[in-house]
């Protein structure tokens, strides 16, 4: 079993890949492992030299379920 990180990480591989699928099928496999895990919680927990990350990971989540 994939860590929630990992599993985040993987969902948002999915989405790009087009796998959408695939892709709410992690997301809700991560909120089984984690329940609290939303939105806001990647958003405080990532940080990037680049800032310009954060933003698309997001995006992509939200387009694969997770709630806000």
């Amino acid at each position: 079993m994939l860590p929630p990180y990992q599993r985040v990480q993987h969902a948002i591989t999915l989405v790009r890949l087009g796998r959408m699928d695939e892709a709410r099928a992690e997301v809700a496999k991560v909120r089984a492992q984690e329940p609290g895990i939303t939105l806001t919680t990647w958003r405080a927990g990532n940080f990037y030299a680049d800032p310009a990350i954060v933003p698309r990971e997001l995006a992509d989540l939200a387009a694969a379920g997770l709630p806000e």
